[in-house]
C-alpha cells in the first residue's frame, strides 16, 4: 500500500534536545511544576518576611530559589547525557502515513502506529512532534515536510489534546487564585495593619467615685477584647480602678485591639531618638495627665517595640483618634482623657512642628484611655 505522506528527518542532538524539552514542558509538565513549586516557597517566605519571621522567611525564599535552579540544572544535565547514548542519535528515521495508521522505519527496525493511540501532536517553528500513549514520540521536522503533510498532522491533533489544554489552563489559574486567596486568609491580619493599620492595646480605666455598675461601647473593627466585649462590657467599677465582671472576676482595665484605615496626622509632633524613648514617654504622658501607674504600663508595652528604631516619628492624636473609635459608656462620665499615640520608625532624623502637649483635671466620674499604633511609611 502506497502511503498519503513520507518524511525522513535526521534526528540530530538539537532536533532530539527540542523534542526532549517540550516532552518536559508539554506532556509532563516538568518545568510547570517545578515553577509551581518554586513560587509557593517564595511567596511564603516572602510573607514570612513581610508579616511575620524574617530570617525563616528569608531562608525559605533563598533556598526556594537556589533549590529550583539546582533541580532544572541538574535533570537538564542528566537527560544531556542519555540524548548522547540514545541509539537514534544522528539516525535518519522514516514515517509514512496511511489512512488509518503510521509507521517508523530507522536502521532496518519497523514499527506500526494507529492514529487513535496519538495522545497529542506538539507544534513548533521547527518541528512535529508526535507523542504516542506510551510516551513514545517521532520527530517530523518541518523543512522536510510538504504543505499538505503539515495540514494532514495538524488534522491528526486529537480532540481531546486541544480540551485538555484548555481544562489545564482553567485549572492552573483557579490554582493561582486560591494560592492567593490561602496568603491573605493565613496573613489576613498582617496584610491589614501593613496597608492600614492595627490600633495595638488601647486600655480603659474607670474610676467612678463610688461602686458602679457601668456599661462600655466601643464603635470599630474589634479583633481582640478582654474581658470578652459581647456587644458591650458591663462591669462593676471601683474608685480605685478595679473591675468586675458578672461573674465576679476582676480587671484592672478593659483592653482591645482593632483593625483602622485611619490616615494619622503627622503635621505636629516629635523625633525622638530610640534609646530615649522611655525617658520621652514618661514625660509626655505625664504632660497629658496619666498617673505613673497608667504611663509605666503604656511604656512597658511600647518600649521594646521603638527603643531599637534609629529615630521614632511620635504624634499623639486627638479628634482623629475619636472619629475613629467612638466611644460610649454610661452613665456618662465627667471627665474622659484618651490618649492614642501614632509614631513610625525612621533611619534619619525628621523635622516636625512641636505638638503641644495637654493635660487635664479629674472630676467626678473618670475614664482614661491609652493606645497606640505603628504606622507604614
Amino acid at each position: 500500500m502506497e502511503p498519503l505522506f513520507e518524511v525522513t528527518t535526521k534526528y540530530t542532538y538539537h532536533e532530539m534536545k527540542r523534542y526532549d524539552s517540550y516532552v518536559l514542558s508539554n506532556i509532563v509538565h516538568y518545568y510547570q511544576r517545578i515553577a509551581a513549586l518554586v513560587v509557593t516557597l517564595a511567596v511564603i517566605g516572602v510573607a514570612l518576611i513581610l508579616f511575620a519571621s524574617g530570617p525563616i522567611g528569608v531562608m525559605l525564599l533563598v533556598g526556594s530559589l537556589a533549590g529550583g535552579v539546582l533541580g532544572v540544572t541538574i535533570n537538564a544535565a542528566r537527560r544531556s547525557k542519555q540524548l548522547m547514548k540514545n541509539p537514534l542519535l544522528d539516525e535518519l528515521v522514516t514515517v509514512r502515513f496511511y489512512e488509518e495508521h503510521f509507521t517508523v522505519d530507522c536502521n532496518k527496525n519497523h514499527t506500526e502506529h494507529d492514529y487513535s493511540l496519538i495522545t497529542c501532536i506538539g507544534e513548533t517553528d521547527s518541528d512535529f512532534y508526535i507523542v504516542l500513549s506510551s510516551g513514545v514520540g517521532v520527530i517530523a521536522a518541518k523543512p522536510d515536510c510538504s504543505p499538505e503533510l503539515m495540514e494532514h498532522i495538524r488534522s491528526l491533533i486529537p480532540a481531546k489534546w486541544k480540551k485538555k489544554k484548555v481544562v489545564r489552563r482553567i485549572i492552573t489559574v483557579l490554582v493561582c487564585i486560591l494560592f492567593l486567596a490561602l496568603i491573605v486568609v493565613i496573613f489576613r491580619d498582617q496584610i491589614y495593619s501593613s496597608f492600614n493599620g492595627v490600633v495595638y492595646k488601647p486600655v480603659i480605666y474607670l474610676y467612678p467615685q463610688q461602686e458602679t455598675q457601668v456599661s462600655v461601647y466601643i464603635d470599630t473593627d474589634l479583633t481582640v477584647t478582654y474581658p470578652e466585649y459581647n456587644g458591650g462590657w458591663n462591669v462593676t467599677a471601683q474608685p480605685d480602678g478595679t473591675l468586675y465582671t458578672a461573674d465576679g472576676r476582676e480587671y484592672s482595665y478593659l483592653f482591645w485591639e482593632g483593625n483602622s484605615d485611619t490616615e494619622w496626622d503627622f503635621s505636629e509632633g516629635f523625633c525622638v531618638k530610640g534609646g530615649d524613648t522611655a525617658e520621652f514617654l514618661q514625660y509626655a504622658l505625664s504632660e497629658q495627665g496619666l498617673t505613673p501607674k497608667e504611663y509605666n504600663e503604656f511604656i512597658v508595652y511600647w518600649m521594646p517595640l521603638m527603643q531599637d528604631n534609629e529615630y521614632n516619628i511620635i504624634s499623639f492624636q486627638g479628634e482623629i483618634y475619636d472619629r475613629s473609635a467612638p466611644l460610649s459608656i454610661t452613665p456618662q462620665p465627667d471627665t474622659v482623657k484618651r490618649v492614642f499615640m501614632a509614631y513610625y520608625s525612621s533611619e534619619k532624623p525628621v523635622e516636625i512642628s512641636p505638638q503641644e502637649l495637654c493635660g487635664f483635671e479629674r472630676n467626678g466620674f473618670t475614664v482614661v484611655e491609652w493606645g497606640g499604633t505603628e504606622v507604614s511609611r
